[in-house]
């Protein structure tokens, strides 16, 4: 069967109607208060905030994933957030009444109380039936909406087979097309209905693995602001509008799966590690050592030159590269035109393990940049971030997948300041700063307001070195495809969780980090 090479669907962002439906609900009203039809319902303020932020989800997806093809519900709540969110792609965008909203008859308009008190009856049918098959008089059963949408994916996998197709919708239909791509059965998918919410502007994907079937490799908010729940009857809520981050756990992770490419090693990208003076090599190799653990395909270290003979013999893995040295033994600031060769080569970038003297690692980080391509992953960890504080802007407005992963010293160099007990908000602040992805002690936020916990770690991963296995670890995971969001969380738990298995042996504190190295690939493997 003709199969597509990805398919993403996205939920318009939030609407005046659901904020009305919102209210109508903590009111305990049995009409939502809507001046247009459905078909009408403009975005709220906060929907078009999220839909832009749709827009920088796009532009930070390497050019070769990026998608093709876009279809769009004709609602206007969808069309405007897919012309928003495509804006300047000159991806072609067309519209398809095939992907509307459920239809809900005579309940339009109505709460879930207001169902039950003016159609007790069509209450007591729908509780009979289940969501899947109840229609409701006027309207359309689940099954109906499913009808349509399996045609619209026959379509589109007859006219654009091998191609990317990401589509605009509504919540139901994001739910439905998990239910036919995925091959779920009617338990399985009302067991998500309870389960899951559907946040406005949240994405969901999927790509043709080695057999040519589509495989789920992607569920996220690429949303600034997560929507309040709009409570319409026979819609899945969605998310809160709230700071709160998300917590990690194994659930969120395997909904979000990380890609697993197929063929040799260099579709799991390549690596390089800058870092290391003449006293601290251990810190590349660890790093290094850890993007390996964490599937990359090649690894390059960059370091020290008086170091590079020993570090070959260490990591025969990978090609070691000697950099020139300050007589004080840090990485020199301008090593010469074969670093810029390898970063401009290298699918991912890591700087700083290892590395002294800020001036000199701040030319280092210009060189860095100037040398790598627009879609090339940067890990800035250690004094990258030291040299970083001193030039805020280096990375702002400029579109690169970046994370920084700053411990307690390094947020306050960055930050200015001391940071704050809430964790949560100064890794957001410093997102927003610094325009790029944090993952401060496990808190993780983005640039468009999504935040994420990790609460497994433990005091035994606060030991030399353990951060830069963390920050190795993360190289390692976007250098296999994984967006920065995903490979920061997936990275800190998986740091932490090889924490914990390392106690039963060491006890909670006393392990080294070398000895995470050996539990990566374990900890990612079972999740």
């Amino acid at each position: 069967m003709a199969e597509l090479a990805t398919l993403w669907i996205v939920r318009h962002g939030e609407s005046t109607a659901n904020v009305a439906a919102t209210a109508a609900e903590a009111d305990g009203a049995e009409l939502i208060d809507l001046t247009h039809r459905d078909a009408d319902v403009p975005l709220s303020p906060t929907g078009e905030e999220q839909a832009r932020a749709t827009a920088r989800w796009l532009a930070g997806l390497p050019e070769g994933r990026r998608p093709e093809v876009a279809v769009v519900s004709p609602y206007l709540r969808a069309v405007r957030t897919a012309e928003l969110a495509l804006a300047g792609t000159g991806i072609p965008l067309t519209r398809d009444e095939r992907l509307r909203d459920r239809e809900l008859g005579i309940l339009d308009g109505l709460t879930g109380q207001g169902v039950r008190r003016r159609h007790p009856e069509e209450a007591a049918r729908r509780d009979r039936l289940g969501k899947f098959y109840y229609r409701p008089p006027g309207g359309e059963s689940w099954t109906d909406v499913a009808l349509r949408l399996r045609a619209l994916l026959g379509d589109l996998r007859r006219d654009h087979e091998g191609r990317r197709v990401l589509l605009f919708g509504h919540d139901a239909l994001v739910f439905l097309t998990r239910y036919l791509v995925e091959g779920l059965t009617e338990a399985e998918l009302m067991a998500l209905t309870r389960e899951h919410v559907i946040a406005n502007c949240s994405i969901n994907g999927w790509s043709a693995g080695t057999d040519g079937r589509l495989t789920r490799t992607c569920s996220t908010t690429s949303a600034t602001y997560a929507s309040r729940a709009p409570g319409r009857p026979g819609r899945t809520r969605s998310m809160p509008n709230r700071s709160d981050t998300q917590v990690i756990t194994p659930g969120l992770l395997r909904d979000w799966a990380l890609p697993v490419p197929t063929g040799g090693k260099q579709a799991r990208g390549t690596v390089l590690v800058v870092g290391g003076s003449r006293f601290t090599p251990g810190a590349v190799l660890l790093a290094g050592v850890a993007a390996l653990r964490a599937g990359a395909g090649v690894l390059q270290l960059a370091a020290a030159e008086s170091t590079a003979a020993a570090l070959s013999i260490q990591v025969p893995e990978a090609l070691v590269v000697g950099l020139p040295e300050t007589v004080d033994g840090a990485v020199a600031g301008q090593p010469g035109e074969l670093l810029g060769a390898l970063v401009a080569e290298a699918d991912v970038v890591a700087v700083g393990p290892g590395l002294k003297d800020i001036d000199e690692t701040g030319r280092l980080l210009r060189l860095v940049l100037d040398a790598a391509g627009p879609q090339t992953s940067l890990v800035f960890d250690a004094y990258a971030l030291g040299a970083l504080s001193h030039a805020p802007d280096l990375l702002v407005g400029s579109g690169r997948p970046a994370v920084l992963t700053p411990n307690l010293t390094e947020a306050r160099h960055l930050l200015g300041r001391e940071p704050g007990d809430d964790l949560d908000a100064e890794a957001a602040e410093l997102a927003r700063r610094y325009d790029a992805v944090v993952s401060l002690y496990g808190h993780i936020a983005t640039p468009d307001g999504r935040g994420w916990r990790e609460e497994s770690g433990d005091a035994g991963l606060g030991t030399s070195g353990s951060g830069d296995v963390r920050a190795g670890l993360l190289a390692g995971l976007l250098s296999r495809g994984a967006e920065p969001a995903q490979a920061a969380c997936w990275a800190a738990f998986a740091h932490a969780v090889s924490g914990q298995r390392l106690v039963p042996q060491f006890g909670r504190i006393g392990f080294l980090a070398r000895e995470l190295l050996d539990e990566i690939p374990h900890t990612l493997a079972t999740v």
